[in-house]
């Protein structure tokens, strides 16, 4: 009896060391991995609405200097603005770069398949204005009036598919905050739960030592009570 008895008391004492453990776990390192995968996974969305941002701004740079390069009378200015527009394009090709990086990372799918199609627009224009400035420099202006021509419609056409990426990219991020959120949520549940848990288990091992320490004592008492019962009646 005594050797079952100390038998669960060492069992019990390794189910709390096993549940305190998962409860320190779930309470500081689980908890707090949580809430840095959703402060990453936010500033991943912040960080494409930047780059969105600075390719809308590149594009309407873009637009204004096709405009210029064919409207304005000054060649040697045409010329000077043709040779800027390589730099507009490669601050573009950049941000295009790093946001289909990041769209990787959320796994959104249908922010993946949106970012596509623009990505596909965005270089349609570039060719047109790379295509304007070539033109420009090698004084074909006819060539360049073309492609002006051609520059409000691929611009109008982007800037529906920045539309759809924006919505889809709002929509993805708060999907995004509410799933941590309840992730969260979990990781507390499963911390509060398993404090109970532990709680409880210390009431029995409590219940159990002190059964093994007043057992015997209890035993013995009354065995002494019986001797003095004995002495008392003269045996």
């Amino acid at each position: 009896m005594k050797k079952s008895i100390g038998l669960r008391m060492y069992l019990m004492l390794a189910l709390l060391l096993v549940l305190f453990v998962g409860y320190s776990f779930l309470s500081t390192s689980g908890l707090n991995e949580a809430k840095r995968s959703i402060e990453s996974l936010q500033n991943t969305y912040m960080e494409m609405q930047v780059h969105n941002e600075t390719i809308s701004k590149n594009v309407a740079e873009i637009r204004l200097y096709s405009n210029l390069m064919v409207l304005n009378p000054d060649e040697t200015t045409k010329q000077a603005m043709a040779g800027l527009v390589q730099g507009f394009v490669d601050t573009i090709d950049a941000s295009l770069a790093r946001m289909v990086e990041l769209a990787q990372l959320t796994g959104d799918q249908e922010l993946i398949a949106i970012l596509a199609t623009y990505d596909t627009q965005t270089h349609t224009l570039e060719e047109n204005i790379l295509s304007t400035a070539n033109a420009v420099l090698s004084k074909n202006y006819s060539q360049a009036q073309q492609n002006n021509g051609l520059m409000r419609d691929i611009v109008t056409t982007l800037q529906g598919y920045q539309t759809k990426f924006t919505t889809e990219l709002a929509a993805s991020a708060a999907e995004s905050a509410e799933y941590g959120v309840k992730s969260v949520q979990f990781i507390q549940n499963m911390a509060l739960y398993l404090n109970f848990i532990i709680i409880a288990v210390e009431v029995v091992l409590v219940i159990m030592i002190a059964k093994s320490i007043i057992g015997p004592i209890k035993k013995a008492t009354n065995h002494v009570n019986e001797i003095v019962d004995g002495i008392q009646r003269g045996e």
